[in-house]
């Protein structure tokens, strides 16, 4: 239960789409600092270089197109992006090498931002999904509602979410059509927004886990703890991060059969900042064995627009 309803409450922890039932596109966006036109990125093997993504940026630094050549070059994925007048996502498209619409969202905000609707599309620009958000204050607590239908528009599943006015924190349940709560649990932020304890409560077998986060300064975080309800330490995360924010070190222990994977990364810059070439090792142990080790080069090539 635990992993189908991490994939269901995503959208509350970013602003990735969710695909009811399938698995979730991961939103490739990212600024890049400096006046970025395009980007080239290349894995790096025995000297010889394979493209992977084409990324181009408009003038305000956000990605609107990116042609991924994996897994199969001869036939590349074209990804669209477009945003409106708030520099907010509105509209992200799949193509493949025949123009065909392969999925999509389409995003509807307020006049503040907020997120009010998402549609999903599938195979040819087809209505194959939606998601809509409510919220209405009650006195001192603001609620929340989120309901996901399929493309005939039946319900797959609503969440309820109450945030009282200066408390830093929130109760959350979801729930199956008919109303049966699937599960359950709250949030703890910090002054700064970001959270620092999860607990998600399973109704049904009564059991609940709680993941905490600490944080150093930004909004990454440098280490996860996940633990059962009688604190018994299930997954543990660690990180690492240099002076422009990208990983240094992630490592990730699972205390059940006393594995760990641990990622280290060293990086080449630019004049703007911008990383040019990485190296990420990645090295897994269990029983304080060592397992394997893998090595991974990526490159990548900027190009600026000129001054004006």
């Amino acid at each position: 239960m635990k992993l189908t309803i991490a994939v269901l409450l995503m959208p509350l922890l970013a602003s990735t789409a969710v695909q009811a039932g399938n698995s979730t596109p991961q939103d490739p966006r990212w600024e890049p600092r400096g006046p970025v036109r395009e980007v080239l990125e290349y894995t790096s093997e025995d000297e010889e270089e394979r493209l992977i993504n084409q990324y181009h940026f408009n003038r305000r630094g956000k990605l609107k197109e990116l042609v991924r050549y994996i897994p199969n070059p001869d036939e590349p994925v074209t990804q669209t992006f477009s945003y409106n007048d708030q520099g907010l996502l509105e509209h992200w498209l799949a193509r493949g090498p025949s123009g065909r619409v392969l999925w999509g969202y389409r995003y509807r905000y307020d006049q503040e931002g907020t997120l009010l609707q998402e549609t999903e599309y599938g195979q040819g620009e087809t209505i194959s999904g939606q998601r809509v958000f409510t919220s209405q204050r009650e006195g001192e607590t603001v609620r929340v509602e989120e309901s996901a239908y399929d493309s005939s528009g039946e319900v797959l599943w609503w969440m309820q979410r109450l945030r009282s006015t200066g408390n830093p924190g929130e109760d959350w349940s979801l729930y199956y059509p008919d109303g049966r709560i699937i599960t359950e649990g709250s949030r703890l932020y910090d002054l700064e927004g970001r959270i620092i304890r999860e607990e998600e409560r399973d109704t049904t077998t009564q059991s609940s886990i709680t993941t905490t986060y600490r944080y150093s300064q930004g909004d990454q975080p440098t280490r996860i703890e996940e633990r059962n309800h009688d604190e018994t330490l299930l997954r543990r995360e660690e990180f690492q991060y240099d002076q422009f924010g990208n990983p240094l070190l992630h490592r990730i222990s699972s205390a059940s059969d006393e594995s760990h994977t641990t990622r280290y990364y060293q990086y080449n810059y630019d004049d703007h900042g911008n990383w040019i070439s990485r190296i990420t090792w990645n090295v897994r142990t269990k029983e304080n064995q060592l397992k394997a080790v893998t090595e991974t080069r990526t490159i990548r090539r900027f190009t600026y627009r000129e001054e004006e």
